[in-house]
């Protein structure tokens, strides 16, 4: 007798590529018999096997285990932190450890790191992600007026420091108006004692918006413009990371780095990845555009840089799209205007037609990352 798997579905049972009749069944005979008679060798394989699957989890095992021992590395516990894309300390004093709660988002159209705001305890694994990654850009989306959302690991006075354990330091020497309201770009020296020989300090620069929480969300407009003036400071830094954070980093950091990635696919090419590109994210940020509200938000911010670049033609569609609420709750609705019957797929559809003056709807929606 062998050990197989019913499929109830025939469609999936007819179908030649099922990957159920790729599984190789075991006779039971086969299994009992290795089972009573050599045990000790099944044992030691069936450990061999979890030791290899629990190298594949590291980090999630870290992330667990961090969990369990209180650390306070995480901000809540039910945001896991994926091993795909997950960033890696390298441990300098016997104390470190390799396990900090963020993620690289590594794409043809951006490279960034999409972090949890730092908690007191993690502030140093913060500080080492910044060094030992050479971040030269910091995109800051809280309002650090919560210790339980974010540590406030920078200050935004002149000439102030922030020291983590006594071995890095970020302080800021110049601070610099921007034509966004509420967004300020503050210059800062991260300096690491820990180096003894050769330069121990870095210039790095954090661009911090604090009006987007809670019940506050944020326009299309003020997000592509914060995106643009970011966009404006990386194009200096040859393709280094860009750190982004907010508090669990899973909503307005996800938003922040799709609509970047989005951006730069309608500059480069007039094209866009509508699901492909949220994917690529998900696939490596748990928890990413959760909510419908947050998907909705960048594909309105895509369409607004779209038509900036004077790539909408349809300006009738155009407007249909932007009328539909961002947040129900958001002080940006204007509820008479807004558009129930327009669901996600005829959003895609209005958002995916008409840019570069043609129906584009199939290409934009093919994966071109």
């Amino acid at each position: 007798m062998n050990i197989i798997y019913i499929i109830k579905d025939a469609s999936i049972r007819r179908g030649s590529s099922s990957v159920q009749k790729l599984v190789k069944g075991e006779k039971i005979t086969d299994f009992a018999h290795s089972y009573f008679f050599f045990k000790s060798n099944l044992i030691k394989t069936l450990k061999l096997q979890h030791e290899f699957l629990w190298k594949m989890e590291f980090h999630i095992s870290e992330f667990c285990r961090s969990e369990v021992l209180k650390q306070g590395k995480n901000r809540t516990s039910t945001v896991v932190n994926f091993n795909e894309g997950a960033v890696r300390l390298v441990p300098t004093m016997s104390e470190d450890s390799c396990y900090i709660h963020a993620s690289r988002i590594n794409l043809p159209y951006g490279n960034f790191i999409i972090a949890q705001g730092p908690t007191q305890t993690s502030l140093i694994d913060f500080f080492r992600m910044l060094w030992q990654y050479r971040i030269p850009l910091v995109v800051c989306l809280d309002s650090l007026t919560n210790q339980d959302t974010c540590y406030r690991y920078f200050s935004t006075k002149r000439q102030q420091a922030v020291k983590a354990s006594d071995r890095i330091t970020i302080e800021t020497t110049g601070i610099m108006e921007t034509t966004v309201p509420n967004l300020f770009i503050y210059e800062a020296v991260i300096t690491n004692t820990e180096i003894k020989s050769g330069s121990n300090h870095r210039i790095i620069h954090i661009v911090h918006y604090d009006k987007w929480e809670g019940e506050n969300t944020i326009s299309p407009q003020v997000l592509v413009k914060i995106i643009t003036i970011m966009k404006t400071m990386s194009d200096k830094f040859d393709q280094k990371s860009i750190v982004v954070h907010g508090s669990n980093g899973i909503k307005r950091s996800v938003v922040y780095v799709l609509t970047s990635v989005l951006m730069q696919q309608i500059t480069k090419f007039r094209r866009l990845s509508v699901l492909s590109a949220p994917i690529a994210v998900c696939k490596r940020r748990y928890g990413a555009l959760r909510s419908v509200d947050d998907y909705r938000l960048v594909l309105q911010s895509a369409l607004c840089f779209a038509k900036q670049c004077e790539l909408i033609t349809d300006m009738k569609k155009y407007e249909n799209a932007m009328e539909v609420s961002i947040y129900s709750r958001s002080k940006f609705v204007k509820m008479e205007n807004y558009h129930p019957r327009l669901d996600s797929r005829s959003y895609i559809r209005i958002c995916t037609t008409d840019i570069g003056g043609k129906e584009c709807e199939q290409t934009m929606t093919n994966c071109v990352i």
